[in-house]
């Protein structure tokens, strides 16, 4: 039950800022060119900010866990192409295929994931997933390219050199490579570089949120429900439930299956709406998953936890 409660306070508090992103869009104090400017903002600058200051101070020396590793990061290449093939089924377009996709595969690790596996594990859980993040970002970033610039190609006849170069600038992806090199050598910022790149991170979610809250609108999650909800079931249902039957079968106990689990099962990440919106994928469909797969969080990741639990496998 306190496990049910905790992720329920995880998660709400997200959901309410998605909400006042709604009503301050009703209120018109924002509108749909404060969400596309936000958007890029976010894209462009302060979620690179996040990614590489996440990346830049995580220790790899002190928590290293190979096989973990290993798992998390095939079981997400894995999901990915699940929803890679399972996509033509229920959307229609190249637009709404890359944010079907990224929606199905991109877990919110950075933000939920990692408060999870703290109340879950303590400090170790959360140094285990620190760890884990660094690796999971570029594949996370790589692939959420490539979801979104190949379906899209089809439509824009775009050459293969183009949506390289799409992959290869891709400004979270470059924030990976320019951190990695901080973190392995454990080079230390200069104090006021380092604070101006935490108040840039610290902007990105909750502007991210209201813009998700902004794009928002009844009728369009109607048009999307049936996509948005497909995207979601494989997101928070099938595929912690696939990816914690292999980890078990393959000999996986303890703090690592619950992180496991919580890795393949939190909802969305919220940059998976800002990719979409920047890259010219459905907008729509990626925030109405993400809404969709945060409040069902809610339920799936407690009673997920607590039957683990239960079974003694965590």
């Amino acid at each position: 039950m306190n496990q049910l409660l905790f992720s329920a306070n995880s998660v709400v508090p997200v959901f309410i800022v998605i909400f006042v992103g709604a009503l301050l869009k009703k209120l018109h104090v924002i509108d749909d060119a404060f969400v596309d400017t936000s958007s890029e903002l976010v894209f462009k600058v302060s979620l690179p900010a996040f990614v590489f200051s996440e990346i830049a101070g995580t220790d790899f020396r002190s928590v290293f866990e190979a096989r973990l590793i290993i798992f998390c990061c095939s079981a997400v290449c894995v999901s990915f192409l699940i929803a890679w093939f399972v996509a033509p089924l229920f959307v229609q377009n190249g637009r709404e295929r890359g944010a079907f996709v990224q929606g199905a595969f991109r877990g919110n690790v950075a933000i939920l994931g990692l408060a999870v596996m703290e109340n879950l594990s303590g400090p170790l859980g959360v140094a285990k997933g620190a760890v884990i993040l660094a690796f999971l970002l570029p594949i996370f970033n790589i692939l959420a390219v490539v979801s979104l610039a190949v379906p899209l190609s089809d439509s824009k006849n775009s050459s293969g050199r183009k949506i390289i170069k799409s992959i290869v600038t891709n400004p979270l992806i470059l924030a990976v490579v320019f951190a990695l090199p901080f973190s392995f050598f454990e080079i230390n910022l200069p104090y006021m570089i380092a604070k101006s790149i935490s108040y840039l991170a610290d902007i990105s979610v909750p502007l991210a949120l209201i813009g998700i809250g902004g794009s928002l609108s009844l009728e369009v999650f109607k048009k999307k429900s049936y996509a948005a909800f497909a995207s979601s079931f494989l997101r928070i249902i099938v595929f912690p439930l696939l990816s914690v039957l292999v980890a078990y079968l393959t000999g996986l106990r303890g703090d690592s299956l619950g992180i496991i689990f919580i890795v393949m099962g939190c909802p969305t990440a919220v940059s998976s709406f800002v990719m979409a919106k920047a890259m010219g994928s459905d907008g729509d469909l990626a925030a109405s998953i993400v809404v969709v797969t945060t409040i069902g969080s809610v339920f799936t990741l407690g009673l997920g936890i607590f039957l683990l639990k239960v079974l003694s496998v965590i």
